[in-house]
């Protein structure tokens, strides 16, 4: 039953009259100024930005995109649960930066909202910084302590570093590209090219697939009904001393279970209890 509704939206956008030839070209480069069109697509937009959906090429990426995303429909739906905790947390901070709405998906496709995951290349945390980006955003990144995995802090250089690229750039789009694949480089294809729209720059294949990954989780989460969520938004703890590393398994101390304990836990606790006292709180599911 999951898989039938995660599969709802992409059902309707490919019965909504993708007849498109091919255009444009290929692992990442922009559709063509001529490429055919597509017809009766409902009209998308990234921050405010429009997504050109009348190219065939376009339609067809954000197509494949809401694809590969229905089809693993328990990744979908883990990701669901931990976005229903997590955004209350990231909408705010972005917010106060002025950062569009749009961008709480893209730790969607950075980490799957995990505060745990790490690239190969040493990216971590939610939003997956390198350490030294990190460092030059005020993170600390050492071998005892690593800032990248609180969504807190993360979030607020995301939205610090984001807001530099907008203003380097101009367009929200091309701000979500530069995270992605530095800012260097995308000011070197525009330069090369001399194009400054997205979906008209010729990109390497991750870049080139980037913002429609986030497109995706956008469509999915916005235009059909969530299956149900078995995980409350918050849950509760009794705290009778501030949760540490060493104490995290320690059931006597804290009544919380092990795998949903993590730095943002943590650090929800120890700001709102009074260690000297036993308390009950609303803490953030990981």
């Amino acid at each position: 039953m999951k898989e039938l509704i995660a599969g709802l939206t992409v059902v309707m956008w490919l019965c909504c009259g993708m007849s498109a030839r091919t255009g444009g070209g290929v692992n990442g480069s922009g559709p063509s100024k001529g490429s055919a069109s597509v017809n009766r697509l409902p009209p998308v937009y990234f921050c405010g930005e429009s997504v050109p959906m009348h190219e065939g090429v376009v339609a067809r990426r954000l197509g494949s995109a809401l694809t590969q995303h229905a089809d693993q429909a328990r990744a979908l739906y883990r990701i669901r649960q931990r976005a229903s905790a997590f955004f209350p947390v990231i909408e705010p901070i972005l917010a106060r930066y002025h950062i569009p709405a749009d961008f709480k998906y893209l730790p969607l496709v950075e980490s799957a909202l995990l505060g745990q995951a790490t690239s190969p290349k040493g990216a971590a945390g939610y939003w997956q910084f390198m350490p030294e980006t990190a460092r030059e955003l005020g993170l600390r990144v050492d071998k005892d302590h690593d800032d990248r995995r609180n969504l807190l802090k993360s979030t607020d250089a995301a939205c610090r570093y984001l807001r530099y690229l907008h203003h380097k750039l101009g367009s929200w789009t091309l701000a979500a590209a530069a995270y992605n694949n530095g800012i260097g480089r995308i000011l070197g294809s525009i330069q090369r090219q001399q194009q400054r729209d997205y979906y008209y720059l010729r990109l390497n294949d991750e870049t080139g697939k980037y913002i429609y990954r986030i497109l995706a989780f956008k469509e999915l989460f916005t235009n059909h009904h969530a299956p149900e969520n078995d995980l409350s938004t918050s849950i509760l703890a009794t705290l009778r001393k501030p949760i540490t590393p060493e104490t995290d398994s320690q059931a006597d101390d804290v009544l919380l279970s092990e795998s949903f304990i993590n730095e943002v836990t943590r650090t929800a606790v120890n700001q709102s209890a009074d260690a000297k006292t036993e308390s009950t709180i609303d803490i953030p599911l990981p």
